[in-house]
């Protein structure tokens, strides 16, 4: 199963949905969608931009957990952590890249 574990970053950084939104250009509604685990990929722009952000590895926000590994620390978690859970591995697709710049996403089925 994959852990969203940006709540967990963003208390620890003291850092809100709006304020990560306003440092990161991202929209507020995108932002709040990826904290509450509401959606199935995420564009890879909008994963870069909060690793930069908030200095952390995507790594650092999604994790992989085994079955039978504890996902997270119990002791420093918000009181409702968003865990998605995945019926096969990440794949990594790449639209047109469009003139502005990549539209590369990150999906899960």
């Amino acid at each position: 199963m994959i852990v969203n574990t940006l709540p967990e970053k963003m208390q620890q950084q003291g850092i809100s949905i709006r304020e990560l939104a306003r440092r990161t250009g991202v929209t507020y509604t995108t932002i709040r969608a990826v904290y509450h685990g509401e959606r199935r990929s995420i564009k890879l722009d909008v994963l870069d931009a909060i690793c930069q952000t908030m200095h952390l590895q995507p790594g650092e926000i999604y994790r992989f957990v085994g079955s039978g590994e504890m996902p997270i620390d119990k002791s420093s978690v918000p009181t409702d952590p968003q865990v998605v859970e995945l019926t096969s591995r990440p794949q990594h697709r790449t639209s047109r890249s469009s003139p502005g710049g990549s539209d590369a996403w990150v999906t899960w089925e």
